[in-house]
């Protein structure tokens, strides 16, 4: 399953929500040396109760719209 994420860096929060259709990620982490990339995979893999391995950025690392690949989902 490949998802569309709108992540919100250095929110001060660490929460995933859908406002109108669209994914968005609040997270604690800045976006430097891909601290917010690792912490959007785990949080994301923890959401849908599977293995960090099993959640890929496929596109999007240095953007805020992020393309995730979810591995065994569909």
């Amino acid at each position: 399953m490949i998802i569309s994420v709108k992540v919100h860096p250095n929110s001060g929060r660490k929460e995933i929500m859908e406002k109108g259709g669209v994914i968005h990620a609040y997270l604690k982490s800045a976006a430097e040396a891909g601290k917010a990339n690792r912490e959007l995979v785990s949080l994301l893999a923890e959401k849908y109760g599977i293995h960090e391995s099993d959640v890929k950025i496929a596109g999007g690392f240095s953007s805020r719209t992020k393309m995730i690949e979810i591995k065994g989902k569909s």
